[in-house]
């Protein structure tokens, strides 16, 4: 079997999956050590990944400026997890950072 190399893998990163009923926060940004909680697994990812992108359906422009593209659910009302699911499978190949 051939390898995959890490240039054709796209690692997608959700900030944070919780409970519809901590919606009205940002969980995603909140600091834990020193950073932003969802910058941690855009990190770890990064050198085993050819691109990066965030699932996330507000701050988007924070979310933006980790340097990854950022794509919101495809279906309204963020039904998590099946919404991010459909988000990053709707992003096209193509697409910057996919």
């Amino acid at each position: 079997m051939t390898p995959i190399a890490a240039a054709d893998i796209t690692g997608p990163s959700s900030p944070v999956v919780a409970p519809p009923a901590w919606a009205a926060s940002a969980k995603g940004l909140q600091s834990h050590l020193g950073m932003p909680l969802a910058l941690h697994p855009l990190l770890r990812l990064q050198p085993q990944v050819g691109h990066l992108m965030v699932n996330a359906n507000r701050n988007l422009a924070a979310y933006e400026a980790f340097g990854a593209p950022v794509w919101p659910d495809a279906l309204p009302d963020y039904p998590r997890p099946a919404g991010g699911h459909a988000g990053r499978a709707r992003a096209p190949r193509d697409a910057p950072g996919c």
